[in-house]
């Protein structure tokens, strides 16, 4: 895709979908990428900071076009752009996180518990945790996003 088509679909999702979680999967070093190339690609992501990336360094498959393009780049430095492209996604995913603190939002409850607290998914899929009793496994419930944690978002109940 190329910047403006990848801008618009992002840009319309966010319009009809306010807080959506969007994440976007990341090819580093496909053959023929500069450095300007790879540039470009980080302040893109960083303009429109998805919640976070699926990175992927280049490898070629035989048979497929991309596999006798020219000019490949070195595994080296697939991996180093790779390894900065994963960097930029954790910090996209806090970013996204910290900007959901206070939202209200739906959750499913799931079934297990973490750490003796409940799980659930938002309806963006962010995972949350949550205290509350067994009684709300499997319902869809109001909460409101209270505190980041370390894999996701720590939610509160807003249950009659």
């Amino acid at each position: 895709y190329d910047p403006a088509f990848f801008r618009g679909r992002v840009l319309g999702l966010r319009e009809a979908l306010p807080g959506v979680c969007l994440g976007a999967d990341v090819i580093a070093g496909f053959p023929g990428e500069g450095e300007a190339d790879h540039r470009a690609t980080l302040a893109l992501l960083e303009e429109l900071f998805p919640a976070y990336l699926h990175v992927f360094p280049y490898s070629p498959r035989p048979g497929t076009p991309a596999a006798s393009f020219p000019d490949a780049v070195p595994l080296a430095t697939r991996r180093a752009r790779a390894a900065e492209l994963r960097a930029l996604s954790a910090r996209l995913w806090l970013r996204f996180r910290e900007a959901q603190v206070g939202r209200e939002t739906t959750a499913v409850v799931l079934a297990q518990r973490r750490g003796g607290r409940l799980s659930a998914f938002t309806e963006h899929g962010i995972p949350v945790v949550l205290d509350g009793p067994d009684a709300l496994v499997g319902r869809r419930i109001p909460l409101e996003l209270i505190r980041v944690s370390e894999a996701g978002m720590e939610g509160r109940p807003l249950l009659e």
